[in-house]
């Protein structure tokens, strides 16, 4: 429930943003709603030479926020939705499907082009299907954590600024995952850093 109020919270300010183009209370503090695409290199290979797994890219869209708290510091919110995996042999694969809700502080340079970013990464399984030999199980919601958490840590950089205010955004990041895929085996079965490239616009 407190999960549901929270991202209805964020949703409606979003569409705030968006009506607004900037909700601002004072003159550093403001939220600027804005859009991501991102193609992503997830990697969750098994340990286990006997699966064969390889890193795929994958891909992930949604939304975010851009809260500017002071003149260099900031929160970066994004609502995702990302699909990670890998390839399993020669024909078979691993996909899960999350909600994925970065919440990372930012600490922007001067001149407000480059901002590091870290922090907290919540992701929420929508979805799973896949197969490994050892151990010999498929891979589906019931045998799948619904929840992991994992730390993001890069940096996102304006590549363009526009006279109307918008502002063409990259970001590139790593997420290293705290919590094991599986629901029933040992947390190193697969390695779980994932890089994250996404471009995106904020209005």
């Amino acid at each position: 429930m407190k999960i549901n109020k929270c991202i209805f919270i964020i949703v409606f300010l979003y569409l705030i943003g968006l009506s607004n183009g900037v909700y601002s209370i004072n003159r550093w503090f403001k939220i600027s709603p804005g859009i991501r695409f991102a193609g992503i290199a997830k990697d969750i290979a098994s340990r286990e030479p006997d699966n064969n797994t390889t890193t795929r890219f994958d891909f992930g869209l949604g939304f975010n926020f851009d809260i500017q708290l002071e003149k260099h510091v900031g929160i970066d919110i994004d609502i995702l939705y990302v699909r990670k995996g890998s390839n399993v042999g020669s024909s078979g694969s691993i996909t899960l499907h999350y909600l994925s809700i970065p919440m990372l502080f930012k600490i922007w340079y001067p001149r407000r082009k480059l901002a590091f970013v870290i922090g907290p990464v919540h992701n929420f399984l929508l979805g799973a299907n896949g197969y490994l030999v050892s151990p010999n199980i498929d891979l589906n919601k019931s045998t799948t954590n619904i929840y992991d958490i994992g730390i993001a840590f890069g940096v996102s950089y304006v590549i363009k600024e526009y006279k109307n205010g918008m502002r063409l955004i990259g970001d590139f990041r790593f997420e290293i995952g705290l919590i094991n895929v599986y629901n029933q085996y040992r947390p190193e079965l697969f390695n779980r850093t994932s890089p994250y490239l996404a471009i995106g616009l904020n209005f």
